[in-house]
């Protein structure tokens, strides 16, 4: 698996910013995750990218794909 954590999510467009389902404030950006180059870092995410969102104050979670 490749990717790298923190920073702002790279190819997704601000709109597609997840909402936290318990206070309703926009979700932090922490990781983004890309398909592996060999069998040992492959991951399938059907050729997209992935994005994990969190609310720290509400301990909750998203993963979008793009």
């Amino acid at each position: 698996m490749l990717g790298s954590l923190g920073g702002s999510p790279s190819y997704l467009e601000d709109d597609r910013l997840p909402v936290c389902p318990s206070c309703t404030g926009t979700m932090e950006f922490a990781a983004h995750l890309e398909e592996g180059m060999t069998r040992e870092t492959a991951m399938n995410l059907g050729g997209q990218l992935g994005y994990v969102f969190v609310c720290r104050p509400c301990r909750k979670g998203a993963f979008l794909t793009d």
